[in-house]
């Protein structure tokens, strides 16, 4: 695992996420605000409208995360 990475169950329904961290039984729930990808580097960013990482997280399920005032998840598509 990378430094500052969190293991998570990470579960896209309609219109939200929902982050179960590892270990615990809490839900972390955010409305996804929008979705792009990058079509020359095919990279996949959800825009959210809270924080759903601590500042010293830098990812979280396998998706980067970032924001100040929002999380912005971004992933590598395949």
């Amino acid at each position: 695992m990378k430094p500052n990475a969190v293991c998570a169950d990470i579960t896209f329904g309609d219109g939200v996420i929902s982050i179960r961290r590892q270990g615990s039984s809490h839900f972390t729930v955010a409305n996804v605000l929008g979705k792009e990808t990058d079509r020359k580097t095919g990279e996949v960013r959800v825009y959210l409208d809270r924080l759903v990482h601590l500042p010293e997280e830098t990812e979280i399920g396998g998706w980067k995360v970032s924001g100040t005032i929002s999380s912005i998840m971004t992933m590598q598509s395949s």
